[in-house]
C-alpha cells in the first residue's frame, strides 16, 4: 500500500511540474509535443509545409508567436503562426 501511495504521489508531482513554464521547456527541448492544447496534425504538417520542411523554421515563429502569447497552448500557437504565415504571404504584414 505504501508503495502505491508513494507512485501516485510521484506521478502527480511529474504532472504539476509539467505542467510549469520550465516543465513546458523541458518537454520541449526533449522533442516531446505536449499533451493538452496539442496542435492538430493537419496544422502541424501545413506549417511545416508553409516553412519549406524546416523544423528549425517552425521552431522560431511558434517561438515568436509564444513572445506574443506566453499563454496560448501549442494549438493557439500553431493557428497563429499560419495566420501570420498568410499574411506574409499575400503582404499584409
Amino acid at each position: 500500500m505504501r508503495t502505491l501511495v508513494v507512485l501516485v504521489s510521484l506521478v502527480a508531482l511529474g504532472a504539476l511540474f509539467l505542467s510549469t513554464s520550465t516543465g513546458r521547456s523541458l518537454l520541449e527541448r526533449l522533442g516531446i509535443q505536449p499533451l493538452r492544447g496539442r496542435a492538430p496534425k493537419d496544422d502541424r504538417t501545413f506549417l511545416l509545409k508553409a516553412c519549406g520542411g524546416d523544423g528549425a523554421l517552425v521552431r522560431e515563429r511558434l517561438a515568436a508567436e509564444r513572445g506574443r502569447f506566453p499563454q496560448a497552448t501549442d494549438a493557439e500557437l500553431h493557428r497563429k503562426a499560419i495566420r501570420r504565415w498568410f499574411q506574409e504571404r499575400d503582404g499584409q504584414t
